[in-house]
């Protein structure tokens, strides 16, 4: 707490056991918290001197804070991802707090390679790998190496693969708010001291993505016609007619059709930034009806704030079925909103007010009729948000 404030507050955030279940120390995931669990073996801390364990449980920390847990399923070889691991997070240890038993880029077996210092646990994991493939000997220490873990054991890193989606999709949120956490109760010296990789990866997480388009200032100038008027009693606005009585709090609404593009050529990271802007609609006061496509219609819904878990889509790109179901009933809305990367077929008329919103990776079209068309850019500009 007083040498590491950051580390100390996120290990007192863990469940800590002290128990022969691991040989030395790991951290694993408590299935009845989703938190982290710090299991420690007794004899084993018994060897360490003052210095050496708080070494070790600054080892321990950092796995959590890099997000090694997370990580090490995607790794072909998890054990050989153990040693890229531990070399990556034991360069920002005090050497006084080590032991001759633990990894380092500049040591031991990895000396040879000139592996260049702080470059994540991916470049080691490659950088080992190609060795291991064009040199017989460095493949037979490597295969000798596995399972040490440089003095402390991982294997209970694996459970990560054994919880289902919704359970860890739990865990990385809850870690996600206890780094967060950890960070703002720890001082500006101690923030500043972190490694540079996990100071980006933390103020990350307070940044949220602007919108493109000001929906606000559009609903005003281009939507026109409010279609439905919600009004609340409320004593913070007193009635102007009846002193000491609640006045009328007038929330407008209006009501916007969303068709989303689905198709092949629409990528994960194009579809979660359409849904990331129908909230951003949402927000500045819209009621949403979102229809997704790509040769024919397939999700019809009205959204609520979250976007859905699956989204049916994977072929071609023609709107015209979605035009045709929007001209039907287009005096039920202010407007269509069209969301999508642009390579798509129209020939359909557009009647009524249309604006296509073209993905950063799209590109602009002609869709024959009158209408409002703008582009995602590529590079967005970064803003801070406060913690929810």
């Amino acid at each position: 707490m007083f040498d590491n404030p950051f580390f100390g507050h996120l290990l007192m955030k863990m469940k800590k056991s002290i128990n022969e279940v691991v040989p030395t120390a790991a951290v694993s995931i408590d299935p009845h918290t989703f938190n982290v669990d710090l299991m420690v073996n007794p004899k084993y801390w018994a060897t360490l001197d003052k210095l050496q364990r708080q070494g070790l449980i600054h080892h321990e920390t950092l796995h959590v804070a890099f997000g090694h847990l997370e990580m090490l399923g995607t790794y072909p070889d998890k054990e050989l991802a153990n040693i890229a691991m531990d070399l990556e997070i034991n360069q920002y240890i005090p050497k006084a707090h080590t032991s001759d038993k633990w990894l380092f880029i500049d040591a031991g077996d990895f000396k040879d390679l000139n592996m260049a210092p702080k470059k994540g646990a991916k470049f080691y994991y490659e950088a080992i790998e190609n060795e291991m493939k064009n040199n017989k000997d460095f493949l037979k220490k490597m295969n000798q190496l596995k399972g040490g873990g440089g003095g402390t054991n991982h294997t209970k890193w694996v459970k990560f693969e054994d919880l289902s989606k919704q359970q860890q999709k739990m865990f990385k949120n809850q870690q996600k708010h206890i780094l967060k956490e950890s960070y703002k109760e720890s001082d500006v010296k101690s923030q500043g001291n972190l490694p540079g990789g996990l100071q980006r990866r933390i103020e990350k997480m307070f940044e949220k993505k602007p919108e493109v388009f000001n929906w606000k200032a559009w609903f005003r100038k281009f939507l026109g016609t409010i279609l439905e008027l919600n009004r609340k009693k409320t004593f913070k606005r007193e009635s102007k007619r009846f002193a000491g009585l609640p006045g009328l709090r007038t929330k407008k609404k209006v009501s916007i059709f969303v068709s989303v593009d689905t198709s092949g050529s629409m990528g994960q990271r194009e579809i979660a930034d359409v849904f990331e802007q129908i909230n951003y609609i949402y927000k500045a006061g819209a009621h949403i009806r979102v229809v997704t496509w790509d040769t024919c219609i397939h999700d019809d819904f009205i959204y609520d704030g979250k976007a859905p878990k699956h989204v049916n889509g994977g072929g071609g790109s023609d709107i015209d079925d979605v035009i045709k179901l929007y001209n039907k009933s287009r005096r039920d809305y202010t407007a269509a909103i069209h969301l999508t990367d642009g390579w798509i077929s129209c020939t359909e008329p557009l009647l009524g007010r249309h604006l296509f919103v073209i993905t950063a990776n799209g590109q602009k079209f002609d869709p024959g009729s009158p209408c409002m068309m703008m582009q995602i850019p590529k590079d967005l500009p970064k803003q801070k948000d406060e913690d929810d």
